[in-house]
């Protein structure tokens, strides 16, 4: 389908304002609907964008929101309301916001949102475990290596496996009376979040009769993310879920860019760099790692000492750590 062929649903409370935008992308070539409340929405099929406003009245932007990510193709979603504040801006990205309007806005912003197309496809990973005491080392060891592979940062790598390694050892321990069963385990990793997904065909449980403070890997497990859903019954199995936040660099920020999660740089990154250190003078909008702090001061050492002699009187603007043990 192309970028002038989506199926847009629009949740807007004031009819002139709905008009104006459901006219904007119908010319655009969009297939356009419009409804006045999150009921309403929750009532359509799934769209491929949702465009919404914040204050629905009883059952608000996030609301809509929270219900449309627990689907399994959750549309991208554009924000908008009357001067948010950060604390509405951060809470509609964790749930999974493309993109937040302030009104009034500009009517090509936000079909400059709705037609983004810089996300990457997602990125899935799904493999199948005996219920064996070895899928406890060998799921997170595998599933860290896919999520490097994504370039996820390293703490968050770290959060994503400790996390699928505890959901898998609950689901051995507790879901079969033998090793004969299987745990299967899913991630769906893009630019905005990594969905953990571990699923077993056990004996399940009264997930709403349990008693979290007694399940320690279930409590572990929401410490290190974002959010968790259980779903579970006697007889029935368990699926457990778990979303965590993902992370990139970003050049154009203005403010500060946060290099300490990489393991290393690209060499886009070490030129963006170079430049804002050498030319711009704008070394101290990093936030770099002691590793990564070695790579750019060598790098920077490097690259004076071939085009004149060091002055050894005068010490350089970036200071690396010592690489040596």
């Amino acid at each position: 389908m192309s970028v002038n062929d989506l199926n847009i649903l629009v949740v807007e409370r004031e009819p002139s304002v709905a008009l104006v935008i459901s006219s904007a992308l119908e010319r655009r070539g969009h297939e356009v609907a419009v409804v006045a409340t999150a009921v309403e929405a929750l009532e359509r099929p799934c769209p491929e964008v949702l465009v919404t406003r914040l204050d629905l009245g009883e059952r608000t932007g996030f609301d809509l929101m929270a219900e449309f990510q627990r689907l399994p193709a959750p549309p991208r979603t554009i924000v908008f309301s009357p001067s948010p504040t950060s604390a509405e801006c951060r809470r509609a990205y964790r749930l999974g916001a493309s993109g937040f309007l302030s009104q009034p806005f500009r009517i090509d912003e936000l079909i400059a949102s709705v037609e983004a197309s810089t996300m990457r496809p997602a990125a899935v990973f799904e493999r199948s475990y005996c219920a064996a005491s070895g899928a406890v080392e060998r799921c997170p060891r595998e599933l860290a290596a896919f999520a490097l592979r994504c370039a996820v940062s390293p703490t968050t790598r770290a959060r994503i496996a400790t996390a699928a390694s505890e959901l898998v050892e609950n689901a051995v321990r507790h879901a079969f009376l033998d090793d004969t069963g299987l745990v299967e385990v899913r991630a769906v990793i893009d630019d905005r979040e990594c969905v953990l997904s571990v699923t077993d065909s056990g004996r399940g449980f009264d997930a709403d009769g349990q008693d979290e403070a007694s399940a320690t890997g279930l409590a572990r497990v929401r410490c290190l993310a974002e959010s968790l859903e259980i779903s579970s019954k006697p007889g029935g199995g368990t699926r457990v879920t778990a979303r965590f936040g993902a992370s990139r660099v970003d050049f154009d920020d203005g403010r500060t860019v946060d290099l300490s999660e990489f393991d290393y740089l690209t060499p886009d990154t070490v030129r963006e760099v170079l430049q804002s250190i050498e030319v711009d003078d704008l070394g101290e909008i990093f936030q770099l790692s002691p590793s990564i702090a070695v790579v750019i001061g060598r790098l920077l050492n490097g690259s004076r000492s071939s085009q004149a002699p060091l002055d050894h009187a005068t010490p350089p603007p970036f200071a690396p750590p010592s690489d040596r043990s």
